[in-house]
């Protein structure tokens, strides 16, 4: 009986009681799951031309880059998959020269072609990005390491999704990229990215 009662006892018992421990450890816990869902649900806002979209807020913005992928907008996280979103203007529509969406895919595909290695279009198909209606082109490359010093040195396959969209008398074209074996992962926050954009 006495070593019934001692094993019933053992939790509540002693100099330091062992649901005190259990419960600051769940506390800890709770508080750490809402300090990450807070900081990892902060965005940042940009705006390109007639468009604007959201972002995650730990996503360092790169005029650089930016720049040599002809967009207005680049930022990326730092995380192993490589996630990315840019943003541009893909060219300036002339009412005097009509031109068909199966173009604009078509021209934007033969440009990335020629400057990313082994660049491979996998699907084309019709999207809707805020309140316009677009093709959604989804390809994937490879990435040399060296043109990317924080990757490691084995050169890296991307997957990616060109979302090209008229507006306004622009074409703008919205790029959401991830290491291919990583964009499954990445998904969640590109639904995101693409249901935050919305055109003046």
């Amino acid at each position: 009986m006495q070593a019934a009662a001692h094993s019933k006892g053992w939790f509540w018992a002693g100099e330091e009681p062992e649901w005190l421990v259990v419960l600051m450890v769940v506390v800890a816990l709770a508080l750490g799951w809402v300090l990450i869902a807070a900081v990892g649900g902060q965005t940042r806002s940009s705006t390109v031309g007639g468009l604007t979209l959201r972002y995650p807020a730990d996503w360092i913005q790169d005029a650089d880059l930016a720049g040599m992928e002809g967009m207005s907008l680049y930022a990326g996280g730092l995380s192993g998959s490589q996630p990315s979103v840019a943003a541009g203007v893909l060219r300036e529509l002339d009412p005097n020269a009509p031109v068909s969406l199966d173009e604009l895919v078509a021209q934007r595909g033969f440009a990335q072609a020629q400057s990313r290695e082994m660049y491979r279009v996998l699907t084309s198909q019709r999207a809707r990005v805020g309140s316009e209606s677009g093709v959604a082109l989804t390809y994937g490359y490879v990435r040399d390491a060296a043109s990317s010093p924080h990757l490691s040195a084995l050169p890296v396959v991307i997957m990616g999704v060109d979302y090209i969209v008229p507006h306004s008398g622009k074409v703008y074209v919205i790029s959401l990229e991830a290491a291919a074996t990583e964009f499954e992962a990445q998904r969640s926050t590109f639904g995101r990215i693409l249901r935050s954009v919305r055109f003046q």
